[in-house]
């Protein structure tokens, strides 16, 4: 991409609008100063206790602290000994004793020390040595060439609260490849309270980003409590460019078909020859409505009613969101992304898509 620097505070917002790569920041990073490779800034709480004239200087010295910090990592993993000058550093800078920090681990381009400052819990994950392949990418999706600059980008672009949250990072190129770190909040996996509920899988593949990770289990790893904390295999997705996803409303309404799709196979996983399904199919065979009859005079077992119940509210929902746009003629446009789906379908959600209910 061609990048468009007018000033030197626009970086921070061209990184949250845009991936940018390693090789489009080598063509400028020559022409800003040393300073000017930290993003973003730190938390509000760790500067409590200090006057609003020492927060830029002490904003710098955290930066640098970090910076060579970084620095010895990419040289020495015994963070025992690592570990102590940082929040002694840290201490001095800040003004506060509330200040822990412990080796968390590491995956294939960085390591992560969960850094307590005060109340709150900190990610600050640093950068391996970078390997020749990530020399020899044109746009490396991962390593200190990519992720500190895209962390910000991915945490704009996805839902509210599904990506950890970045607060500060320094960035790097392929001629001063050290020093890269990124600040974001620690997701705790231990704390259920505050985890998210999964995503559709079938929402998912229309949302402006997907992970292009190639193992299943690398993209489970880069979650926590279904919240993205790593962001390397994070690209864009091709198939958001389409000018229908590009309508919020239209987004919503197929994300709300989706849903459904997902749930309903699941179910359909766990009951794959339900009797309570097949009562409903009898109905709307004979031309019933299923959404207005009263379904307790049906015949069938009790339990085989009650299940039958549960499922057309299930589907409540969604017949009225598909009712309203057949009546509007919009429906149509729908049916284009949810053929793709249909192999997953339940046979009522079949009638349902197909203008049968």
């Amino acid at each position: 991409m061609k990048l468009q620097l007018n000033h030197e505070y626009n970086l921070f917002h061209l990184f949250k609008r845009n991936n940018v790569y390693a090789e489009d920041i080598h063509k400028y990073l020559k022409d800003i100063s040393w300073a000017k490779q930290r993003i973003g800034s730190l938390p509000a709480d760790w500067l409590k206790n200090l006057s609003k004239d020492e927060y830029k200087s002490a904003t710098q010295k955290v930066d640098e602290t970090f910076y060579e910090f970084a620095i010895d990592t990419e040289k020495s993993s015994d963070f025992n000994k690592l570990l102590p000058p940082l929040v002694e550093a840290l201490k001095k800078i800040l003004k506060r004793n509330d200040i822990t920090i412990n080796f968390e681990g590491e995956g294939g381009f960085k390591y992560c020390q969960k850094l307590n400052v005060g109340d709150y819990s900190y990610a600050l994950s640093t950068f391996k040595a970078p390997t020749k392949d990530c020399y020899s990418a044109k746009h490396p999706d991962h390593s200190q060439f990519a992720e500190p600059q895209k962390v910000f980008w991915v945490y704009k672009k996805s839902p509210h609260g599904r990506v950890a949250k970045p607060f500060m990072a320094r960035f790097c190129d392929y001629d001063y490849p050290e020093g890269a770190y990124i600040l974001s909040k620690f997701i705790d996996k231990t704390d259920i309270r505050r985890a998210k509920a999964p995503i559709s899988g079938f929402r998912e593949k229309y949302y402006p980003l997907v992970n292009n990770d190639n193992y299943a289990a690398a993209i489970r790893n880069n979650e926590i409590n279904n919240i993205l904390v790593d962001v390397g295999g994070v690209v864009e997705n091709d198939l958001f460019s389409k000018k229908d996803l590009q309508d919020k409303l239209f987004r919503q309404n197929l994300y709300t078909f989706l849903d459904r799709i997902g749930k309903e196979w699941n179910w359909c996983m766990r009951n794959p020859y339900s009797k309570s399904e097949q009562i409903l199919i009898e109905q709307v065979k004979k031309g019933n409505d299923i959404f207005k009859m009263d379904l307790r005079t049906l015949n069938g077992s009790p339990d085989d009613i009650r299940e039958a119940i549960k499922i057309v509210r299930r589907l409540r929902a969604v017949h009225k969101l598909k009712t309203k746009l057949a009546l509007n003629g919009k429906f149509e446009e729908y049916k284009k992304y949810l053929k793709r789906h249909e192999a997953e379908y339940s046979n009522l959600l079949r009638y349902e898509f197909d203008g049968v209910i």
